[in-house]
């Protein structure tokens, strides 16, 4: 996640390691470049408890789009994100083990939640796929994933008034991308809620929540 220094932004160097055969590999990279016009530049050096940051301006075009660049004024995943209508019928429907359905707040968590990881398995398919068409590895996917989850936030409530509230830490985040994949809506449901079948509600519901979520 892109950190401000002086008005200017930079990256850590856990950040650009994914985009490089290894982290000594990108810290050669960065020597090599230190007496040329171009090339990968330091805004801070490490000290006390803050990181070295790498000058935004200095990164290659292809790693900072991978990365988001906070400057930009829309996000990479605004053509993969829409509300998943099927998360809406499945979250709607859910039944706890009393009898009573979620409550309206969790199902527009779980929904929005959905939603988003949609978006990012939809991002990583297209990310892989450029990859391999340039001949590249597909080491920091992950990382990156994680990043553009947690950058998105802003836009996400921004642009859609939704919020989502995905792992941020990388176990965790890995974790949660991993059991959606795996087990779909089920996974995103606390434990404390329990995991019974889900019920049908009228169309005429759905039809409503539908009309409301798109208003």
């Amino acid at each position: 996640m892109p950190q401000e220094h002086n008005g200017v932004y930079g990256f850590t160097y856990e950040e650009l390691t994914p985009f490089y055969p290894s982290r000594s590999a990108l810290i050669k990279q960065i020597q090599r470049d230190r007496d040329k016009d171009s090339g990968l530049k330091i805004l801070r050096r490490a000290c006390y408890s803050k990181d070295a940051l790498i000058h935004i301006d200095s990164i290659p075009s292809h790693i900072l789009n991978a990365l988001s660049d906070p400057r930009q004024t829309t996000h990479p995943f605004e053509k993969y994100y829409k509300r998943d209508k099927e998360a809406l019928r499945f979250f709607t429907n859910y039944q706890l083990d009393n009898g009573e359905h979620l409550t309206a707040d969790h199902q527009d968590r779980y929904i929005v939640n959905a939603s988003v990881l949609n978006a990012l398995l939809a991002f990583r398919a297209d990310l892989i796929s450029e990859r391999k068409r340039k001949g590249q590895n597909q080491f920091g996917i992950d990382e990156i994933l994680r990043t553009h989850s947690i950058t998105f936030k802003k836009a996400l409530q921004a642009k859609h008034k939704d919020e989502h509230n995905l792992p941020e830490g990388g176990k965790a985040f890995k974790k949660a991308l991993k059991a959606f994949e795996k087990h779909g809506y089920i996974s995103l449901i606390s434990g404390k809620h329990g995991n019974n079948n889900s019920r049908k509600v009228t169309d005429e519901t759905f039809d409503l929540l539908e009309s409301l979520f798109t208003s």
